[in-house]
């Protein structure tokens, strides 16, 4: 052991051949984060869905408990599914400028 630190600098030849730090190329990164945004906003969207049939339906039993009156639970489907493309689309509209910035840091 020469006494050299755990954490060694990249050699010329590995930052040559476009293995970094982990052995990944520099192309994996957007592409990972990509899949992890759309999996966050996918994941929004099935919590937000479960949770708004939830909180309507609890809202549904107050009004009989409380009021009295019989109301049925409608889920309205066309803008459920534009919420749902909503927050997919922001989700993947955010990423663009993450992606950018990540495209300029490995290109340099």
């Amino acid at each position: 052991m020469s006494g050299a630190p755990a954490g060694r600098q990249l050699t010329a030849q590995e930052s040559a051949s476009g293995q970094y730090g982990v052995g990944g190329a520099p192309s994996v990164a957007p592409r990972l984060v990509l899949a992890e945004i759309t999996a966050a906003g996918l994941a929004a969207v099935v919590v937000g869905i479960a949770l708004g049939v939830h909180l309507a339906w609890m809202g549904v039993g107050l009004y009989h408990d409380l009021a009295g009156l019989q109301l049925a639970l409608d889920v309205p489907i066309l803008p459920t599914l534009v919420g749902s493309g909503g927050v997919v689309i922001a989700a993947l509209l955010g990423l663009i400028r993450l992606i950018t910035g990540v495209l300029s840091v490995l290109v340099v």
